[in-house]
């Protein structure tokens, strides 16, 4: 009977003992396998069947052919040093192709050189007899009309070097180097009644960014400060223009510019449950490069704009968990843009009836941001969060304006949330939104004479508005094996009219937005797993537009105001209204397992339906509807199917197959022809066919 109680001891002695000779071979293995990760290289050869403008826009696979295939992920480690070896290749034969390589020793110093270009063709065709493409002269059908294919291709390569210092200190500098060159559709209204010219504008773009950092991490306190300069440089500084009667010529482009900022950011924890952060910024950014004369305009007052904008940042944060169940939050945020931009005539105008004196009009921007936030956790496991948030912008004005201006906006944002974890299961949270803005009230424009001018149109970023915003989130879990995530969203923004009485609340009315979706996974066994997803996007813009919308209305004036005068509007003149809309669904389904110990397979589906609507009605009796505008209806399946066979455990291939399919009936360019007679145009219905064969091998 004492038996079992005489052997109990030594047997959990034993037990014990081989416990925890297991456990340490498991954290030697885990270990090893931190200082000695897997390398992988592979080779191999892609089809891609058929010609297309959308599939490969951005990756070089837009024509039929063999294309090869290399990548490379490849990490070393020197033991005894600490030192790590990196080399990353990504589409190394292709035109989007990524590389990057590391040195790096644990605990003192590093450093990485990356290089990566970024293609995109545009996806139209194209038909001219435009020439000096691509240069900084164009001759308007300079040649025979043929097709041509404009395209951009951006290269960038980035140095950087990070040391840490004694005493917490570390230091960063980083350069970057980008050439973006290639072509761009442009064009100009030149002569007659209003033509427009096909043009070509030349890109040959080199930006340069210069990063520097210091950094202190201490205990409670954190700093980092540093310098980050911009440079931009255009090779052409204008287009010259020829080959077709009354044409503007030279074409400015865009000027070469630069930046200089200094920066510092800070954080200090005043106790272990109370933080406080700053930032300050100043940022000097100047353009001064010589004006391009035009002949027959007269000389510009100045060489060049002498372009001056100076903006300084200040930002100061608390956070804190006040009680136990309760934390908070507060911000301030203070921008001042202050533009330092000569003032001069540059078009001198004689007439008493324009819209503008001929001065440039420097920007000045004022931003105060304020927030508060508190979060409480409640009985039942809910979680409420609550902000408010103050924003304040002010702005410089000038007399003679052709759109209209307020001198200062105010933006307020409520913000609440309630979040639970309903069960072990299921958590959820649903979030409100709702902004107010308003501002001073609205200037009356002027022409150049003194009369009232045009004050149909307030500016988006102008006009009053009341929004509101509901989010619901959830994801449940019924059983381990399936899991489900449900989001839904949907918006509402009423924009204020500055006079409904006098029709002058003309341009955007409200806005609508409508966001739901859902994704389920479904693990069948640990080799095979499934997904399948659902997405609705719905977004409606109501705007007002007026047949004759005149000068000579203000916001105070008689009836009728911004349309046709003081007639309001009529069937001849009447007020039109769209109610734009654009609706997008998407379905996908996937599966990825195991076949067997040596095939893994991965098969996706997806498909979009993009439409966009352009509905119109008159909203004056016995005004004539006019030609409607179509639907554009857009529509893209994508089948992709992978799999992986592994001959041997280190060694194997993979196979790719996509069949992607892209149709529209978008008409924007099918009716266009410029007065050149060029033409562009895109194929409705583009298929792709893309086969591709890698072998691939490890090691370590």
């Amino acid at each position: 009977m004492d038996t079992p109680t005489r052997y109990s001891f030594p047997i959990a002695v034993a037990l014990l003992a081989g416990l925890s000779q297991a456990a340490a071979a498991s954290d030697e293995a885990e270990i090893q396998r931190l200082i000695t990760p897997e390398s992988e290289v592979s080779l191999g050869l892609d089809y891609v069947g058929n010609n297309n403008q959308y599939w490969g826009e951005y990756t070089g696979l837009n024509q039929r052919g063999v294309y090869g295939s290399i990548d490379a992920d490849v990490v070393k480690r020197d033991n005894e040093t600490g030192t790590w070896y990196k080399l990353l290749l990504h589409d190394l034969a292709l035109d989007d192709r990524e590389m990057r390589a590391e040195v790096k020793r644990q605990g003192d110093w590093g450093v990485w050189l990356d290089y990566s270009e970024i293609p995109r063709y545009n996806p139209f065709t194209i038909t001219t007899g435009l020439n000096g493409i691509g240069t900084g002269t164009n001759v308007v059908n300079g040649t025979f009309p043929r097709q041509v294919q404009f395209e951009t291709n951006r290269e960038r390569f980035t140095l950087d070097l990070n040391k840490l210092l004694p005493a917490g200190y570390d230091f960063e500098l980083r350069y970057s180097h980008e050439d973006k060159t290639g072509e761009r559709q442009w064009g100009q209204q030149a002569g007659g009644a209003n033509p427009v010219i096909f043009l070509a504008d030349p890109i040959s773009y080199t930006t340069q960014q210069v990063d520097a950092i210091l950094r202190y991490t201490g205990e409670k306190l954190q700093v980092s400060g540093g310098y980050y300069g911009t440079w931009f440089q255009n090779e052409n500084t204008g287009l010259t223009v020829s080959g077709f009667p009354g044409v503007f010529s030279p074409m400015s482009l865009p000027p070469d510019n630069s930046s200089h900022q200094a920066n510092l950011t800070a954080g200090y924890n005043f106790t272990p449950f109370t933080r406080g952060t700053f930032k300050a910024a100043y940022t000097y950014q100047i353009q001064d490069e010589n004006f391009v004369l035009t002949p027959g305009f007269p000389l510009p007052p100045a060489n060049d704009l002498q372009g001056d904008l100076n903006t300084t940042l200040v930002q100061a944060g608390l956070t804190s968990q006040i009680l136990p169940k309760l934390s908070g939050l507060a911000d301030i945020r203070y921008e001042n843009r202050s533009d330092n931009t000569p003032i001069y005539v540059y078009t001198p105008t004689a007439s008493l009836t324009s819209t503008t004196n001929g001065t440039n009009e420097p920007r000045d921007l004022k931003t105060i941001d304020s927030k508060l936030q508190a979060s409480y956790l409640l009985p039942a496991n809910f979680r409420f969060t609550g902000s408010g948030e103050y924003v304040i912008q002010r702005r410089n004005e000038y007399p003679i304006r052709s759109v209209s201006y307020r001198y200062e906006t105010d933006d307020l944002f409520w913000r609440g949330e309630l979040r639970r974890a309903i069960s072990e299961t299921v958590t959820g949270a649903l979030t409100y939104v709702h902004e107010s803005k308003w501002g001073s009230p609205f200037l009356i424009n002027r022409l150049t004479g003194g009369a009232v001018g045009s004050n149909d149109i307030e500016p988006l970023y102008l006009a009053n508005r009341s929004a509101d915003t509901v989010k619901l989130m959830t994801n449940w879990t019924p059983v381990d094996a399936l899991s489900f995530q449900i989001y839904g969203s949907g918006g509402w923004v009423n924009y204020g009219a500055r006079n409904q009485q006098d029709f002058q609340n003309l341009g955007l009315q409200s806005g609508w937005t409508q966001n739901y979706g859902a994704d389920a996974t479904y693990v069948f066994t640990e080799k095979w797993q499934a997904n399948a997803w659902y997405s609705r996007n719905d977004i409606r813009v109501s705007q007002i537009t007026c047949s004759n919308a005149g000068t000579g209305a203000t916001a105070a004036s008689s009836p009728g105001g911004a349309c046709n005068g003081a007639a309001g509007p009529t069937a001849a003149n009447p007020i039109w209204e769209a109610e734009l809309r654009n609706v997008s669904n998407t379905f996908g389904i996937g599966t990825k397992g195991k076949v067997t110990g040596k095939v893994d397979v991965d098969a996706n589906i997806e498909y979009t339906n993009i439409v966009d609507h352009y509905p119109m009605q008159d909203l004056v009796p016995g005004a004539p509807i006019g030609a409607t505008v179509p639907n554009i209806n857009t529509q893209i399946f994508d089948l992709r199917l992978t799999a992986k066979y592994a001959f041997e455990k280190n060694m194997g291939f993979r196979f790719n197959y996509i069949y992607n399919k892209f149709k529209t009936n978008d008409w924007t360019w099918t009716s266009w022809t410029y007065a050149d007679g060029t033409t562009v145009t895109q194929n409705p219905n583009q298929v792709v066919n893309f086969i591709g064969v890698a072998y691939y091998f490890t090691f370590q």
